[in-house]
């Protein structure tokens, strides 16, 4: 660690936008919830904001959100990052580190850290890089609406027995706010029901986020999924973005599907979830 580092529990999230926009590869969340809070998508109220400095350079840096203790984590300097560990935790409930890999791993075995750690997540990151599909969108895609929740509510409780993960949503909110895709049923197969879902995730000036793929089980092997990611990645591209995504490592379907559609792994991303201390 350099002698000239300095700490800021209350950093100004522009610093760290500028910080993660000229370093990051895999850390979108970071990089999208900053550009939301400097743009006033997002309250700040509801994240603090800290930062290791380097002279007048951030070398690290971790959101909190203060409703739930999620942290998202970006570094360059493991020791700073370790250090930046050591002051938000004397301060600030902690309930999950998440960011870049390389950044993640550094700070693993920090006392505040590794013993408190009941789960990991690694997942690659992924990007499709805008109208270099290699499935054709097939134009079978539509917001849902608010008589499709019961099936929602079924992708969700699906989706989350498979991934391990919660899943809640408010629908009726999601819905209202065209968030959730979903690709209905075709010939040969039932009509009038859904087949997959995904949610839109944010957004940066480079990239718009696909997350919670799923098909329902009977219908999988069909090609509903790659199409209606490949249909989320066309209307991105339409709009100036390339469509990236995170999935497991190990998942090795998804990983295949995602490799036809055109993703490729650009980063690695680690989550620890933590218990809570005391």
């Amino acid at each position: 660690m350099s002698v000239s580092q300095t700490f800021a529990l209350r950093a100004d999230p522009r610093d760290l936008l500028r910080f993660g926009e000229q370093t990051a590869v895999a850390a979108f969340q970071f990089n999208s919830l900053l550009q939301g809070v400097v743009r006033g998508y997002y309250a700040a109220r509801h994240w603090v904001f800290t930062a290791a400095y380097d002279g007048d350079e951030v070398v690290a840096a971790l959101v909190v959100s203060r409703l739930d203790g999620y942290g998202l984590l970006h570094a360059v300097d493991d020791a700073a990052a370790w250090e930046l560990i050591t002051h938000v935790t004397a301060k600030q409930r902690l309930t999950a580190v998440a960011g870049e890999a390389d950044a993640v791993a550094a700070v693993t075995r920090h006392p505040a850290i590794a013993s408190r750690i009941y789960r990991t997540e690694h997942e690659l990151f992924m990007v499709l890089r805008a109208f270099e599909h290699q499935i054709e969108p097939d134009g079978n895609y539509r917001l849902a609406e608010p008589k499709d929740i019961p099936a929602l509510r079924a992708y969700a409780a699906g989706y989350s027995a498979e991934h391990n993960v919660p899943f809640h949503c408010d629908w009726h909110y999601e819905v209202a706010r065209g968030q959730v895709l979903v690709a209905d049923t075709l010939p040969p197969d039932p009509p009038g029901r859904i087949a997959s879902c995904l949610m839109r995730g944010g957004t940066t000036d480079q990239f718009a986020l696909c997350s919670g793929v799923y098909t329902f089980p009977r219908f999988r092997g069909k090609g509903y999924a790659p199409r209606l990611v490949a249909n989320f990645a066309l209307e991105a591209a339409l709009g100036g973005l390339d469509t990236c995504l995170y999935v497991g490592v190990n998942n090795r379907a998804a990983l295949s599907a995602y490799r036809r559609v055109g993703f490729f792994p650009v980063g690695e991303y680690l989550i620890h979830f933590l218990r809570p201390t005391g």
